[in-house]
């Protein structure tokens, strides 16, 4: 970092200089580093992110930074450490998160970083989003990290912070070195042995369909924790989509059952499929962490309530407002073992509700409430103040039900 960057460092940590003249100097290191001679986009991200952290008592300082060169997102592996662990957060609506996700797959470059690319003309959209007449990786590339930079500052504190920073790491904006997914995928938009083969194979686009183009990028298998394996780029692309998208091929009921298998197996955990469970509903989400919100309600329910065997019903399909509603059902029981009068928001959920659910979906329990002589539906985490909604309906046992949009 050049002599006027350190002045400027030094400045900063003055007790002299307020907390407006702090604002004002930091964005001027933003910009002095912004226009530092060689400097690229990953080099800017990384000084910054060291300024960042060297100047921790300096207010607003992140907002400054966001309005001159965009988000920078979380690395993925300090996320959860970093959320306060007794504190709810602000809520975050879900819808945010399928907007985001939908525009992601729509968007006309960043679509096929999801998708293969499979045909001529998606081929020549890409040629003409880059303004090149020949296809160029690292043109490409640009134009990749340019879109997502715009659609993260659109959503931004509106969706999840690790599902920025997994994207992030996927499309080497940012934690370059960083590995995403709970699989700990290192291979990415930016890894050297792509430029490498980008450069071996001029023109040709890493991540094909075998009927548009032969040649495709190759890497040592990745052998994922459910058995399966990726060892191209063409894959590794619709491995990442499959992270966001359920869908026909890809659907919720699949990767529960992979769950169940992995996590559930033996005399302990019943848990079955209603026999209407959807497999046609078309899903935006965040899988991994609707996963984990699944997995957590199951063990806590279980360790909790001293079941010898937990026996559980799955449902997912459409509310009466057409909302997508995924029903984790606990069959032993319809009583929640908890008056509601004395339930507080969040409560024995803080911690799923920090980790998983804010941002994700939102969360109620219908269950009958001996305190209130009735089967009711409280919302535990929407977004609206805690509430006991009393109902006729029947239930089966305590429902955990997570809508989503």
């Amino acid at each position: 970092m050049n002599n006027k960057i350190d002045f400027i460092t030094d400045l900063l940590k003055s007790p002299k200089i307020n907390a407006s003249q702090k604002e004002r100097l930091f964005a001027l290191a933003t910009d002095e580093i912004k226009n530092i001679k060689g400097n690229t986009d990953k080099q800017v991200f990384i000084e910054l992110e060291t300024l960042k952290n060297q100047l921790k008592t300096i207010e607003n300082k992140t907002s400054i930074i966001e309005e001159h060169i965009g988000i920078l997102p979380n690395i993925e592996e300090k996320v959860e450490d970093e959320i306060p662990k007794k504190e709810l957060p602000n809520y975050i609506h879900p819808k945010y998160l399928r907007d985001f996700l939908i525009e992601y797959n729509q968007d006309s470059i960043l679509k096929y970083t999801c998708h293969e690319i499979d045909d001529m003309d998606r081929f020549r959209n890409i040629l003409s989003q880059c303004k090149t007449e020949y296809y160029n990786y690292e043109v490409h590339l640009q134009k990749i990290h340019s879109n997502f930079k715009n659609l993260t500052y659109k959503y931004h504190n509106k969706i999840l912070k690790n599902v920025t920073a997994l994207i992030s790491t996927y499309l080497g904006t940012f934690n370059i070195d960083g590995s995403w997914s709970e699989n700990k995928i290192t291979v990415k938009w930016t890894s050297p042995g792509l430029l490498k083969w980008s450069i071996e194979n001029s023109g040709k686009v890493p991540n094909p369909s075998v009927d548009f183009q032969i040649e495709k990028y190759r890497f040592n298998t990745i052998e994922l924790k459910n058995g399966n394996s990726i060892a191209n780029f063409s894959d590794l692309v619709i491995y990442f989509k499959n992270l966001f998208h359920f869908k026909n091929g890809n659907t919720l009921k699949t990767k529960l059952e992979e769950t169940i298998f992995m996590k559930f197996q033996g005399d302990k955990f019943n848990i079955k499929f209603d026999n209407e469970f959807s497999e046609l509903i078309e899903l935006f989400t965040y899988s991994e962490s609707l996963i984990q919100a699944f997995v957590k309600i199951i063990n806590q329910k279980y360790h909790k309530d001293n079941f010898s065997i937990l026996d559980v019903k799955l449902y997912f399909n459409y509310d009466y407002d057409g909302l997508k509603e995924f029903k984790i059902v606990i069959i032993n029981s319809k009583e929640f073992g908890k008056h509601f009068t004395d339930f507080r928001l969040g409560d024995d959920f803080t911690d799923l509700i920090n980790r998983q659910i804010n941002g994700l979906c939102d969360f109620y329990i219908k269950a009958y409430f001996e305190d209130q002589k009735s089967i009711g539906l409280v919302n535990i985490w929407n977004g609206k103040p805690l509430k006991f909604i009393p109902t006729n309906e029947e239930i089966e046992g305590v429902e955990f039900i997570l809508k989503m949009y």
